[in-house]
């Protein structure tokens, strides 16, 4: 049995290889080492400024920015049916799908 591959399934591929070697590249040579001591560095400048400026910068970066996105998705998003319900166009037509 023979087997082939797509075109543009074997072009995805190459460019995923590209892609790849192309950020281990800038990982070992590029600006990547750069950035490696950023989230030390920043940390640290935190802490001395103020203990309370780091717990800040933790609560809102992991707690208050994803809750904003969430919640805009969550605002923004068609609303979906409730599970269990086959809906026409109003909520009077639903039926129960048991």
């Amino acid at each position: 049995m023979q087997m082939s591959i797509a075109l543009p399934a074997a072009l995805a591929a190459v460019l995923d290889i590209f892609g790849r070697e192309f950020a281990d590249i800038l990982g070992r040579h590029g600006i990547v080492p750069f950035l490696r001591e950023l989230p030390v560095r920043s940390s640290q400048w935190l802490v001395e400024r103020n203990r309370g400026c780091a717990f800040g910068y933790i609560g809102a970066v992991f707690f208050v920015l994803p809750g904003m996105v969430f919640t805009t998705e969550i605002l923004f998003s068609p609303a979906a049916p409730a599970a269990g319900f086959e809906c026409g166009a109003r909520i009077d037509d639903c039926e129960r799908g048991d």
